[in-house]
């Protein structure tokens, strides 16, 4: 599809800003996620916000927080990846005495993070859940988008904490990511009428 003149200054505007994003947290998957989950709360927010429901204050006030604690993974995330990336780069950089365990706790750091973004999804996905059940007009399709937007940010993220080097399929963290994968599955199909 080819661009009107009208529509290139606001792609390079993007373009520009998806360039200081990558330089800001990296192009990790982990990161990206959280990203994308942040603007989906954001979604998620003005949804609420213009709807007349009930509990349409307190949905745009959690989708806020959400946002905000997606943002945060996303920072937390590229730095816990990127220390984990380095001292398996070049673990000779280590004291000896303490290479296994400083490797290990830099790794499991690196498992927690996709994890915490799997959680912040599936919490995603509940509360557009409940936004797209109650919201008017558009906003009740744009929550249900991010609802299975979100899920399949849990499903990645459950992903990426199983092939963490410093855990099996058997560690608590990646039960803790199913978990979140099917938390995440019953909001979107419940905002998607399904449930």
């Amino acid at each position: 599809m080819a661009l009107t003149g009208e529509e290139l200054p606001a792609v390079g505007r993007l373009t520009s800003l998806l360039d200081d994003l990558v330089i800001e947290v990296g192009t990790g998957a982990g990161a990206s996620a959280a990203l994308a989950l942040g603007l989906a709360a954001e979604v998620v927010t003005r949804a609420a916000r213009a709807s007349t429901w009930n509990g349409a204050g307190g949905a745009a006030a959690q989708a806020a927080l959400l946002k905000a604690r997606a943002v945060r993974l996303a920072s937390a995330n590229a730095t816990a990846f990127e220390r984990a990336r380095t001292l398996l780069d070049a673990p000779q950089s280590l004291p000896e005495h303490a290479r296994d365990w400083t490797l290990g706790r830099a790794l499991e750091h690196a498992a927690d993070m996709p994890l915490a973004i799997a959680e912040c999804a599936a919490d995603i996905a509940l509360l557009a859940a409940e936004t797209a059940q109650h919201a008017d007009g558009v906003g009740r399709a744009d929550a249900a988008a991010v609802a299975t937007l979100a899920e399949g940010v849990a499903h990645a993220m459950a992903l990426l904490v199983e092939a963490n080097l410093a855990i099996g399929a058997d560690d608590e963290r990646a039960a803790d990511a199913r978990a979140a994968t099917v938390r995440a599955a019953r909001g979107a199909a419940a905002a998607r009428g399904e449930g």
